[in-house]
């Protein structure tokens, strides 16, 4: 087994489960379970990677690849700051540690802390409640260890330079007296959750908490990257207030500081005890308190919720007169509400959304940094078109569904065509996700240029639907939310017909936008082509016989 390794280490901690009501030869007997299990579950962050059939893949290789790369690419950061002051490296680097495990746990371990597989076939059996939550305990705990030290081994090395190795040896230990606060507190937090909700709510909060993180992580490095350099040459350490001290990253960043510095401060000494007692003691009470009540609550995310609640239509539902038939409607209505509770859908959507709405205006950002360059007066409204470039692998999410095997329904039902379930469905994908990126882009450019851009960004808006039409057709008719949204098979940006939309009709249409703006009225002559050409398109594009599908 490739986890034995630490399944040895594990046995030399037996003895901590002496006097306890816990069978530590069950709970590791259900650790080695779940680590042999596994080898079936992928990472939330790497659904898209392109995998070889017929091979045993460990998928998690990628994520540890993956945050030590990140832990390389802060190295420069932490380095400089650790030269000017060797207290504010180490604090932030516990702060950048900190994030991303955040992020690591409600990404890759959201579904680990509330698994309820195991518990049919295991409860029936001599195992207790507490010894299946720790055995979930230690599977998180082993893999955030792995994901620390992945990400905090460029550092270490660098501090071990430095400053000395028995500061990195220090260090370790912080790291780990660090996770285990961050369990502690994780665990703490979900168990207020799960208190609190139940059912599909429960579910749809756990989804947008992962989704807003993978949203923030993107934003929050975007604007790193873009202001890192500048706040490099503003930093002062001559003065760093005692403030600083409330912040859990520093009780953590004080035992390496103390030993690389010889530092003698009472603040210091306090702090290393502060954030090792907490998580000790948080831990310990997790363990004796809160884990039973918590794996007995886990029940309630099979609840359903009888009680009747008047909701909001979705915003998307204002649009459905625009079909005149009743079977149109029918269709577009039910495209928006699964829309609306496909949960692995949105994971793969929200992201894009955020980086459709963000790249153009951080691009913006570094223009405008330049005193001498008036926005208005410039052409940089012509970014939208990235824009573009976001919104059109969505419409692929459109063929995927967690219900797919329902899909066979769709040959029986009273339609000579598929053309319109297809349009229906597009349509509603439009209004619900892709007409987002396009609106709010759209106001906060007109407003940057003082609306002195309409005729542009009308046509930009043309083109956007003109290129959308395009990218369908070389996807190919498929009927929605009928294919299974599996490992490899979903990664829009790689296709050929988004490549060949991309780089070969994206910047023919851009450059003819471009060109018109040469003639007089000469924009006015391309929005009048434009639009005839999209309604040719349109009419077209969606005579799709079943044969054809």
């Amino acid at each position: 087994m490739k986890k034995i390794f630490l399944l040895k280490i594990l046995d030399l901690f037996a003895f901590l489960f002496n006097g306890t009501d816990m069978d530590y030869r069950k709970v590791r007997l259900l650790l080695q379970l779940k680590f042999n299990l596994d080898r079936r579950r992928t990472p939330l962050g790497f659904r898209n990677v392109q995998l070889k059939p017929g091979k045993d893949h460990n998928l998690f290789i990628y994520s540890i690849l993956f945050y030590g790369l990140m832990g390389l690419l802060f190295l420069g950061f932490i380095a400089i700051i650790s030269f000017k002051s060797p207290l504010l490296g180490n604090i932030t680097f516990f702060t950048i540690l900190m994030v991303f495990i955040s992020y690591a746990v409600i990404i890759e371990f959201s579904q680990d802390m509330f698994d309820l597989s195991d518990r049919e076939i295991l409860l029936p059996k001599p195992v207790t409640y507490k010894e299946i939550n720790m055995a979930r305990n230690l599977h998180i705990i082993i893999y955030m260890l792995e994901i620390a030290f992945a990400f905090s081994l460029p550092t270490l090395v660098f501090w071990g330079i430095r400053f000395g190795i028995l500061t990195s040896v220090i260090s370790v230990f912080s790291i780990v007296f660090c996770l285990f606060f961050m369990f502690f507190c994780s665990a703490l937090f979900y168990g207020i959750l799960l208190k609190n909700f139940s059912g599909e709510k429960l579910k749809d909060i756990i989804n947008l908490i992962q989704i807003v993180s993978v949203i923030a992580v993107f934003i929050g490095y975007q604007v790193f990257v873009q202001t890192s350099f500048l706040w490099f040459e503003k930093i002062d350490v001559s003065g760093i207030s005692n403030f600083i001290y409330l912040f859990p990253p520093t009780w953590f960043a004080m035992p390496g500081f103390i030993v690389a510095q010889n530092s003698v401060n009472v603040l210091s000494y306090l702090s290393c005890i502060l954030g090792i007692g907490l998580a000790l003691i948080g831990y310990a009470l997790y363990v004796s308190r809160m884990a039973p009540s918590f794996e007995k609550n886990l029940y309630k995310l099979n609840l359903i919720d009888t009680s009747k609640s008047k909701k909001r239509s979705s915003i998307a539902m204002k649009f459905t007169n625009l079909f005149r038939s009743n079977i149109s409607q029918a269709f577009y209505k039910f495209s928006v509400i699964m829309l609306s509770r496909e949960r692995k859908i949105k994971h793969s959507i929200y992201p894009i959304l955020a980086m459709g709405l963000i790249f153009p205006f951080i691009m913006i950002y570094r223009f405008m940094a330049d005193a001498d360059v008036i926005i208005s007066e410039t052409k940089y409204f012509y970014f939208i078109y990235y824009t573009m470039m976001m919104m059109l692998p969505l419409s692929i999410y459109l063929n995927y569904s967690e219900y797919h095997r329902a899909a066979w329904i769709y040959r029986f039902l009273p339609v000579k065509s598929p053309g319109i379930i297809i349009k229906c469905g597009q349509v509603a994908m439009f209004f619900k996700y892709q007409i987002v990126l396009l609106a709010v882009t759209s106001i906060c450019y007109l407003w940057v240029w003082k609306f002195t851009i309409i005729e542009h960004i009308i046509v930009i808006i043309i083109n956007i639907l003109i290129l959308q039409l395009i990218y369908q057709t070389f996807v190919g008719s498929k009927l929605p939310f009928s294919e299974e949204l599996k490992t490899g098979q979903n990664t829009a940006f790689k296709q050929g017909s988004y490549l060949l939309t991309v780089f070969v009709f994206t910047p023919l249409l851009a450059g003819m936008h471009f060109a018109s703006t040469f003639f007089n009225h000469g924009i006015f002559i391309y929005i009048f082509l434009q639009i005839c050409g999209f309604w040719l398109l349109f009419r077209n594009h969606y005579n799709v016989a079943w044969k054809d599908l």
